[in-house]
């Protein structure tokens, strides 16, 4: 029987926070996760989203994907777009 430091004491790990951007592809999905496309395409099926290697989906879809392999996620942040200053535009 060990005791000690040498013991069987698990430590608790916090989820990695994974930060998502509003599209990107399941291929994209996957690497982020460091998982394979087919796990990912698995857990969309399982919620009803039909999606490809190469297809975009949506940040509320890759989210759940992500809560599902154990992430916690957070919305990538938006820049304006061209040169239009932080204070003209607005995220959809």
């Amino acid at each position: 029987m060990k005791t000690g430091a040498g013991g069987n004491a698990q430590t608790a790990q916090a989820p990695a926070t994974l930060t998502i951007p509003a599209t990107l592809t399941v291929r994209e999905l996957a690497d982020k996760l460091g998982v394979s496309p087919v796990e990912v395409i698995k857990e969309l099926m399982k919620s009803g989203v039909m999606a490809a290697i190469n297809q975009p989906v949506g940040y509320q879809a890759a989210a759940a994907v992500a809560r599902a392999f154990g992430f916690q996620t957070g919305p990538a942040e938006q820049k304006p777009p061209g040169n239009l200053p932080a204070g003209e535009w607005r995220p959809r």
